[in-house]
């Protein structure tokens, strides 16, 4: 968890509504450098949202350049000891404090 990135969300990110929850949630697990690998039920469950919303939410984050998404790009060493099918690999995000193109 970085205080660092839940205070930023509070305290400067522009975001509104369900994207402001999803990406409070997403600070809430994030490194100091902004990675993040929760799973979308989770993102859901900490935001009072549905998975519906919470993924809509995401995608809108990373179109408006304030979060990258890897898909199933949590690192294998630690989703082995998390989870034991490769089918439930999540998705590895990084926040950011300015929007990015990352393409």
């Amino acid at each position: 968890m970085s205080l660092q990135w839940m205070v930023w969300v509070f305290d400067k990110s522009p975001t509104k509504r369900a994207a402001r929850l999803v990406q409070l949630s997403l600070a809430n697990h994030a490194s100091e450098e902004g990675f993040c690998f929760p799973g979308v039920a989770r993102i859901a469950k900490e935001a009072g949202v549905t998975k519906h919303t919470a993924e809509a939410a995401i995608a809108q984050l990373e179109r408006d350049g304030w979060l990258k998404r890897t898909r199933h790009g949590a690192p294998a060493a630690v989703i082995k000891k998390v989870v034991s099918s490769p089918l439930h690999l999540t998705n590895l995000y990084q926040l950011t404090k300015t929007p990015h193109n990352f393409d």
